[in-house]
C-alpha cells in the first residue's frame, strides 16, 4: 500500500546515463558533436534503451552521445541542473544522483574535479530552486 503523505525518494539516478534528448541536440549543436539525428524523437533509440536489450555492451552503447554532450563544465552543471529539476517535477522530495567524474571527463579531458564542482554547482542550484533535497554518489 502507498500512503500518499510519504515523501517520494529516488536513491539512484543516474546522471550521467539521464540526459534530455532536447539537452543532448542543444549541447551537440553547441560543441559542433555530430549525432545521428537532431530530431528527438529520431535520437531516441541511440540514446535510450527501448527494449531489452541483447547485452551490457549494447546498453553501454547509448552512453556514447551521452558522454560525448559532456564537453564542458558548463554541459555537467546543465545535465546536473535538469535531473534535480525533473525529479522535483516528478513529485520526489529527496533525489541521491550517482555519477562518475571520470566517465564524464574523460571524452573530452574536463577532469574529475572540474567535473565534480560543475556537478555540485548544478544540484545546489536546482535544489534551491526547486525545494528538493539531493545527495551525490
Amino acid at each position: 500500500m502507498i500512503h500518499s503523505d510519504l515523501p517520494l525518494i529516488d536513491l539512484h539516478r543516474h546522471l550521467d546515463g539521464n540526459v534530455r534528448l532536447q539537452t543532448i541536440i542543444d549541447l551537440a549543436e553547441q560543441h559542433r558533436i555530430e549525432l545521428p539525428s537532431s530530431d528527438p524523437e529520431t535520437l531516441r533509440p541511440h540514446v535510450q534503451i527501448m527494449d531489452r536489450e541483447s547485452g551490457l555492451m549494447a546498453f553501454i552503447g547509448r552512453f556514447r552521445y551521452l558522454t560525448a554532450v559532456m564537453a564542458s563544465a558548463d554541459a555537467c552543471c546543465r545535465i546536473a541542473y535538469e535531473n534535480v529539476e525533473d525529479a522535483a517535477r516528478e513529485g520526489i522530495s529527496h533525489v541521491e544522483l550517482r555519477f562518475s567524474p571520470w566517465f564524464m571527463a574523460e571524452s573530452h579531458n574536463l577532469g574529475a574535479k572540474n567535473v565534480t564542482s560543475a556537478v555540485i554547482e548544478g544540484t545546489r542550484e536546482a535544489s534551491e530552486k526547486y525545494g528538493i533535497s539531493t545527495g551525490l554518489i
